[in-house]
């Protein structure tokens, strides 16, 4: 909720400070702790120390004579019996001295602590035998004195961090942020109208990958636009031939009153015409169905018999060019695939075969098996296909320049080869001819 209404700027400066806030907040604490444990290392190291010396000295019946031994020691020693001090060592400490009964009383045994008592601070240890309580006592003022001081140094380093900081976030912030409001300008300002690639070279390095990234977007788009241009261009003369034709042999057939066979003839006309149309749609609709969800129907399909049912469709055609069709298949040469794909893929592909031959040109088309596969093979004497475009010819409404119709033929081919795991290779040589070769697992 707190970030909920700031700008971008301001929530990229907040959650950065408070992010920054808490490690340099660890990193205090951390550095603190550390500094009082390696200052009073050596005093509970002694302390410790003197402690086992004592217990030692406990084990021998006269404690109070073997204890003379820390008579000069700099940690003040007290023992006491009965709630009396029996032995005390020859460091004064008045303000020890005076409060050592209610100080005993509070201390648990063996524990190392810091006790204060009026201005002073002790680092003690309490040692509790069977008839003697023993008190070991350092002070340790100066100590205090500085961890204070570097204290107060860490809490001043600490608030000219937290200030020089946020403003090293906000001035890094602002200037990346302006290079983004740069960016969001440059990418506002394209449009279908102008889709030119943003100038990368004004930007610092690490904008760079996204622009070039969006630049490559942008190039897809300018493609995608440019096809659907082309699309529809083509699309309206696909359809505006027929149409044409259509309106003219009504035209001339609505002028005068005819026969019965010349309606019928025009109404033939008409009627194939407009098959014509709707298959124009038909495969378009194939097309992108196909590309959202297509389950092939797999069974056994006969190749000599798909390959015969597909050259009936042109015979036609064929007899108009003249064309020698000569075929080298199995008649009991079967695949496993699906049926209706497979006529469309040998459809596609015998129709250029027909379409780009020569006059008097021959088609071949041969079928066998080869190492657990079957490989069909078409090629014709025709136009043949230039090197540098032979990538290009699977694409959506890629056309060369003397075919017709919607370039969309040999793209449906490698959609259902794929959907059917169908390897296509294509060797053309110009002026010579095309060989289509299927390889089907």
């Amino acid at each position: 909720m707190f970030l909920k209404n700031r700008s971008l700027k301001q929530k990229i400066v907040i959650q950065l400070f408070l992010g920054s806030v808490v490690l340099i907040s660890l990193f205090s604490y951390v550095s603190f702790s550390l500094l009082k444990d390696l200052m009073y290392q050596n005093v509970d190291s002694d302390l410790e120390s003197k402690k086992e010396e004592i217990l030692k000295l406990s084990e021998d019946k006269d404690l109070l004579e073997d204890i003379k031994i820390f008579n000069n020691d700099k940690y003040r020693i007290i023992v006491l019996k009965d709630g009396q001090v029996v032995y005390k060592n020859i460091k004064n400490d008045p303000v020890l001295d005076k409060n050592i009964n209610a100080l005993v009383k509070n201390l648990e045994n063996e524990e190392i602590k810091n006790v204060k008592i009026e201005k002073n601070v002790y680092r003690l240890i309490y040692v509790k035998l069977p008839d003697y309580q023993v008190l070991i006592a350092k002070n340790v003022n100066r100590i205090i004195s500085v961890i204070e001081k570097y204290d107060d140094i860490l809490i001043t380093l600490y608030i000219v961090t937290i200030l020089l900081l946020n403003g090293f976030i906000y001035y890094t912030v602002d200037k990346n942020l302006k290079n983004i409001d740069r960016l969001s300008e440059d990418i506002e300002n394209v449009s279908v109208v102008d889709l030119t690639p943003i100038d990368s070279n004004k930007y610092s390095e690490e904008f760079k990958k996204i622009i070039q990234t969006f630049n490559n977007l942008l190039n897809t788009v300018k493609e995608l636009y440019q096809k659907q241009k082309d699309f529809i261009v083509v699309l309206s003369h696909e359809i505006k031939t027929p149409l044409t034709t259509i309106i003219t042999d009504i035209d001339i057939t609505l002028r005068k009153d005819r026969e019965k066979e010349e309606y019928i003839k025009t109404l033939k006309n008409i009627h194939e015409i407009s098959l014509y149309i709707l298959s124009i749609f038909q495969i378009l609709n194939k097309l992108y169905k196909t590309k959202e969800l297509f389950y092939p129907d797999i069974k056994q399909v006969n190749v000599d018999k798909v390959v015969k049912e597909v050259l009936s469709i042109f015979s036609q055609k064929i007899k108009e060019k003249n064309l020698k069709v000569e075929l080298d298949l199995d008649k009991n040469l079967t695949i496993q695939t699906d049926e209706v794909m497979f006529k469309e893929i040998l459809q596609n592909i015998i129709s250029n075969a027909v379409n780009f031959n020569k006059q008097n040109g021959t088609i071949k088309i041969k079928a066998y098996e080869e190492n657990s596969t079957v490989k069909l093979t078409v090629s014709d004497t025709g136009v043949g296909i230039e090197e540098d475009k032979l990538e290009k010819i699977f694409d959506e409404f890629y056309k060369s320049e003397n075919s017709e119709g919607l370039g969309l033929g040999l793209s449906i081919v490698k959609l259902y080869s794929n959907i059917l795991g169908i390897k296509i290779n294509i060797k053309s040589v110009v002026n010579q001819g095309t060989t289509v070769e299927l390889t089907i697992a």
